[in-house]
């Protein structure tokens, strides 16, 4: 039986609890030999980053600083799940190397819809929203589809850009209020 106390402590899931045990004792051996090699500690960083990411990752928490928007299906012409997430699993956005797996790049994810609002580090550095329902142009994934954006790199990345007819069909659904239809 718990106590008190144990009963209000959120108990992580038997695979965070092993990837957070791999983590440490991968941490424990890169630093008795870091000493020994530089690009040990780079090493280090970029575990570090992917485990933080994970600890930080449910894949369909929403971030309170930008959350999705209340359910109002009126006057929406662009469906989320018939126009927009297409577009998205076309361009491999929603793919495993990019904001669709387990450790989303740039700590952007777009596995659902709720976590896709949230801001990934680039937003987070600018203090702005990935998705602001009824505004794409305070939206930072148009400016991140676009060339030039204030942060980061073109998305997607390596791959060639979206054509102006699919960032339209996006900007569309963000300012008709970015429902999950």
């Amino acid at each position: 039986m718990m106590s008190p106390d144990q009963s209000k402590t959120p108990r992580r899931p038997v695979y965070m609890v092993a990837a957070i045990s791999l983590a440490v004792l991968t941490t424990s051996i890169l630093l008795t030999t870091a000493a020994c090699s530089p690009g040990l500690l780079a090493l280090l960083y970029v575990i570090s980053k992917e485990q933080e990411s994970v600890n930080n990752s449910n894949s369909n928490a929403v971030d309170p600083r930008c959350p999705p928007p209340p359910i109002d299906l009126t006057g929406t012409t662009i469906s989320y799940v018939n126009d927009v997430r297409p577009i998205l699993q076309a361009n491999g956005c929603l793919s495993g190397g990019c904001h669709g797996g387990t450790f989303p790049s740039n700590g952007y994810s777009l596995r659902d819809y709720n976590p896709s609002f949230g801001p990934g580090d680039d937003a987070e550095a600018l203090g702005i929203c990935a998705i602001v329902p009824g505004d794409a142009g305070a939206s930072f994934m148009i400016e991140k589809l676009r060339d030039n954006p204030r942060q980061g790199a073109r998305m997607p990345l390596l791959r060639e850009a979206l054509s102006e007819t699919e960032i339209g069909i996006i900007e569309t659904w963000i300012n008709e209020g970015a429902q999950n239809n």
